[in-house]
């Protein structure tokens, strides 16, 4: 008979030797995770306790401890995923993982559950062979083949398990894989259905319909997150295309003076400048192709008073057009190699924001939204009290920077109006340095439609949380302090201030987008105010919007996409209303 003192013994023996591996391999699945090899996951892992490992010799019959290495699940690791599809990916992963020669291990079963996909069955199993072909040589070492065993209990139970067995014969390690909705069925399962004896047959059976129904939404997840991917494919291709990519020459003081009043030069810069917007694809391809043979022609005329400076020129000029090409990778290795030049000659030049800056726009293209708010801080940190001189760019270094703010979303739209509140003031003090009258009119229509449209980001998100906290009568179903309703206020005294300042040089504007801003304030003026002359306005600006021919945007088919998705709400407001 084996007692519980003598399973006390046996865990004490066994805990520091199962504990380190599977430490171990938490961490190396985790790495991969972290380093966004896998998709999103978390992991568990226990050892079982002494109490229902005693138990568990009881069920079992047990009679002596050297039988207890027959108990399977002692040590069990459990990894989840948010889709489905991800279950393929770490599927993979876990197999390299545990398949390392290093850790002894050989796969001994493999079990799906209710597993009614054909195709992702086959899949696992393929994998499975690979990764055995592969380790071939350890395999033979540690023991024979695994066995599959497909399940398929009334319970409605689904997971992937595993068994690894050490070659030792000393222990196994059973491990689990499956979603987050599958594994919140199999936790309340086990608390109440599991080991819980005579069990009223209703909650079995709803137990059962609940399998079904999680099945099911696991389904709808999973769609959902195929739309999601093919809206991001979709995204970064225009983003490849349209990006909000300025070209910034204040890398000039690099080269000799000579060198940037060629008319090489000049004739490089002029291209470089002129993004095709709106171009075709094929275009667009043509003027980087040719930007590049002109940086290459120009490279072998500039001068500089050191290699050094020149080749941080043409590494910085380089990147930006294979940013242009979409190579996000490849830029930027460039701009590495620049921060590293830049690092070893900082005595010598006083010169590098737009490398941070052009950085963090690679992690941007690519998702990557804290590694580029590290390069954009780092980008106005470079910027010197005195930027004399170099104004235009450094108004340009914000402009861009309120956009990439508010482009993540509204945790970031205070942050976005105040970046373009500083390229605000930088003009406002600077008018001289912006000599062209056709920029300066430009850029005046540029600052009051980009103040206009994040002073409405930041009032409406205040709104949505004062609506929060309100009833659809207006009455307060929680107490909002003074200072926040007056904080509110003010924000919609500056943003109507905001919208007429814009109003008043539509007149000058020829494209769609500052008439899109007018309309949608308004717009959403009505929606907090309950002002029908706003929703008016909101529709006639709409109107006009329709009729103008030019997108200045230089992402037009997101502008595009946002222009109709107004105009839809607020036709579809008039309608409702009565008012058209």
């Amino acid at each position: 008979m084996i007692t519980q003192e003598m399973i006390d013994d046996y865990l004490g023996d066994m805990i520091p030797v199962l504990r380190p591996v599977m430490m171990s391999i938490e961490d190396q699945v985790m790495n991969k995770r972290d380093k966004g090899l896998i998709p999103a996951c978390v992991s568990k892992w226990r050892i079982k306790s002494s109490k229902s490992l005693y138990l568990k010799t009881k069920i079992k019959k047990i009679k002596n401890i050297e039988e207890l290495v027959e108990i399977k699940d002692v040590a069990g690791m459990r990894f989840l995923v948010l889709f489905e599809d991800d279950l393929i990916s770490l599927h993979t992963v876990l197999l390299d993982v545990f398949l390392d020669p290093k850790k002894g291990l050989c796969l001994k079963e493999f079990k799906l559950f209710n597993w009614n996909d054909r195709i992702k069955e086959e899949n696992f199993l393929k994998i499975i062979e690979e990764k055995e072909l592969k380790y071939k040589k350890s395999m033979e070492e540690i023991g024979p083949v695994y066995k599959y065993l497909p399940m398929n209990p009334d319970s409605g139970y689904r997971s992937i398990h595993y068994l690894y067995e050490h070659k030792g014969g000393g222990y196994y390690i059973e491990v689990q894989l499956r979603t987050y909705l599958q594994d919140v069925w199999g936790e309340l399962e086990h608390s109440l259905v599991y080991k819980q004896g005579q069990i009223n047959p209703f909650i079995r059976e709803s137990f059962v319909r609940l399998a079904e129904e999680l099945t099911i939404k696991d389904s709808n997840i999973q769609y959902l997150n195929q739309l999601s991917k093919k809206e991001r494919r979709y995204n970064n291709s225009v983003k490849k295309h349209e990006s909000i990519c300025p070209y910034i020459s204040h890398n000039k003081p690099l080269l000799s003076k000579k060198s940037f009043n060629s008319k090489k030069y000049t004739e490089y810069a002029d291209h470089a400048k002129k993004y095709p917007i709106g171009a075709t694809n094929d275009k667009k391809n043509k003027w980087i192709e040719n930007g590049e043979e002109l940086l290459d022609e120009l490279y072998k005329a500039v001068d500089s008073d050191s290699e050094d400076k020149k080749y941080l020129w043409y590494s910085t000029e380089k990147a930006y057009w294979v940013f242009r090409k979409g190579d996000y990778i490849e830029a930027r290795k460039y701009y590495e190699s620049a921060l590293d030049i830049r690092e070893r000659i900082k005595d010598k030049v006083k010169w590098g924001y737009s490398i941070n800056l052009r950085l963090g726009e690679t992690y941007v293209a690519e998702g990557e939204y804290t590694k580029a708010w590290v390069e954009f801080d780092k980008a106005e940190l470079q910027v010197p009290n005195n930027f004399k001189g170099d104004e235009v760019n450094v108004f340009e270094l914000k402009k861009l920077l309120a956009y990439q703010y508010w482009v993540f979303g509204s945790e970031m739209y205070e942050l976005a109006l105040e970046k373009m509140l500083d390229a605000k003031k930088i003009y406002e003090k600077n008018k001289k340095s912006f000599v062209c009258e056709v920029n300066k009119d430009k850029n005046v229509r540029a600052i009051k439609n980009n103040l206009c449209w994040y002073q409405l980001e930041v009032c409406v998100k205040a709104y949505q949380r004062i609506k929060k906290y309100t009833g659809a009568d207006g009455d307060e179903k929680e107490k909002i302090s003074e200072k926040e309703i007056r904080k509110f206020d003010k924000l919609k005294k500056t943003t109507r201030k905001y919208l007429n300042d814009l109003v008043d040089i539509l007149n000058e504007v020829d494209s769609s987008n500052g008439f899109d801003t007018v309309a949608w304030t308004y717009y959403n003026m009505y929606l907090i105010d309950r002002n029908d002359e706003d929703l008016m306005k909101a529709y006639s600006y709409a109107e006009e919007m329709l009729n103008k021919k030019v997108n200045n945007s230089k992402q037009i088919e997101i502008s595009s996409a946002l222009q109709k998705a107004h105009l839809q709400e607020i036709v579809n407001e008039m309608s409702e209303r009565g008012l058209t």
